[in-house]
């Protein structure tokens, strides 16, 4: 992306910030100084230490990955799906073994938001991530686009385009928002009180992704979809969130490739 574009989307979501400040603002407040949110569920020792080997492997493979970005294909894609499905297919089956209600230990209920406010907090999330990357570009100089973003931009067939879709707006979100918010989230509430629990689950969804460039707007969404989470009570909130968000990502790349390439 070039700089001008980095300068005027930095400039405009400084202005969005009134808005989000706006829209968040009760959810926060309800979240942490009147005691809404998310009913307490009582994790027991298996669940613990099932996250924390599922953590210390996320790490692992973190630690362990090419230190250069690997280039983005077709392939890589396809497996990038199948390991998401895999990672689901284990947390349901390590519920459904140890006989626990998944609904009530990841928060999976409907709860009664309206369709209005997803749209409201989908565009809330957007101008601190903006302006979280616009800091970022101050202090390190110009930010260049996701690997995932770039191939996006530079493929214009309907199945690679249909791949990202499915893997950026539908899959990653749903098993994303299971692990982190669902499970990570909720054995460090558990155990170490919201906002705890809150820096430090946003930080491991940050460092996972493995984007340094990128690495604090990761953390700022990840604190908000947690707050969207708390405040609903519901999973599948923060997970339409999640996925609202990466699909206009998706969709400005594919309406305006230049301005991520900085053509």
């Amino acid at each position: 992306m070039s700089s001008a574009v980095q300068w005027w989307l930095g400039m405009g979501a400084c202005v969005g910030l009134i808005y989000t400040w706006i829209v968040f603002k009760p959810m926060i407040q309800g979240v942490f100084f009147r005691g809404m949110g998310r009913r307490e569920v009582r994790w027991e020792l298996p669940e613990v230490m099932a996250v924390v080997m599922l953590v210390c492997f996320l790490l692992l493979g973190f630690a362990l990955g090419e230190q250069e970005e690997e280039k983005v294909t077709v392939d890589l894609i396809v497996r990038g799906i199948l390991s998401y499905i895999f990672l689901l297919f284990f947390i349901f089956c390590w519920f459904w073994f140890r006989k626990k209600e998944v609904r009530d230990y990841l928060g999976l209920t409907f709860g009664k938001t309206k369709l209005l406010d997803y749209f409201k907090w989908v565009l809330g999330v957007l101008p601190p991530v903006m302006f979280t990357q616009f800091l970022v570009t101050i202090f390190v100089g110009k930010v260049e686009a996701q690997a995932a973003i770039r191939f996006l931009a530079e493929n214009s067939g309907w199945w690679e385009r249909m791949l990202i879709l499915l893997l950026a707006g539908v899959i990653a979100p749903v098993v994303e928002e299971i692990l982190f918010r669902g499970w990570i989230y909720g054995v460090a509430r558990d155990y170490g009180g919201k906002f705890a629990a809150m820096v430090v689950t946003s930080l491991l969804f940050a460092l996972i992704h493995d984007q340094a460039m990128y690495f604090w707007g990761l953390f700022v969404f990840g604190l908000m979809l947690v707050i969207i989470y708390e405040y609903t009570g519901s999973l599948w909130a923060s997970v339409a969130v999640h996925s609202g968000f990466n699909m206009i990502s998706v969709f400005l790349t594919i309406l305006w490739p230049e301005l991520v390439l900085g053509t």
